[in-house]
């Protein structure tokens, strides 16, 4: 009994240094960055587990609305990268597909306003640039939040 409660306190703290990192990085790769950042922001591998990336990769004829189909040589190689870098604790906690639906997600965004996501430059949480200065494999971090014109409650 001892060996699981060691065990149960070891798999928290490394959830919890997982979920708890604000600043999110992935690796530069210009395939996924030009063709995935061709619609959106390109997010972050590790927030969605190997098993989502591949069934979103398997479903771009119908990638939230929208045809994303690519070449099969190009929907590997991206497939691929986002396989190598997910996270490894995210396959619990995406039961969407969704990335604005993660608990991280939810939780790096809880004191934003309802007003600020119907706000006519955002339209919706997925639209990451326009809150964020520098977004992609170089940051996710708070301090490069946009202040024009746009100020968050607890500012």
């Amino acid at each position: 009994m001892k060996r699981y409660a060691i065990l149960f306190c070891l798999l928290t703290a490394v959830q919890n240094a997982h979920a708890g990192d604000h600043n999110v990085r992935a690796p530069h790769n210009a395939l996924w960055e030009k063709e995935c950042g061709a619609c959106h922001v390109p997010f972050p591998p590790q927030l969605l587990s190997a098993d989502n990336w591949k069934t979103m990769m398997d479903g771009l004829a119908r990638h939230f609305g929208s045809n994303a189909e690519l070449d099969n040589n190009e929907r590997k190689a991206i497939t691929d990268f986002l396989s190598a870098n997910a996270g490894i604790l995210a396959r619990h906690q995406a039961a969407s597909l969704r990335i604005t639906e993660t608990p991280w997600f939810k939780r790096e965004h809880r004191s934003i306003s309802p007003k600020e996501w119907v706000h006519p430059d955002v339209k919706t949480p997925s639209n990451c640039k326009a809150c964020h200065n520098v977004v992609g494999h170089t940051s996710w971090a708070e301090r490069d939040l946009r202040k024009s014109g746009r100020q968050r409650d607890d500012d």
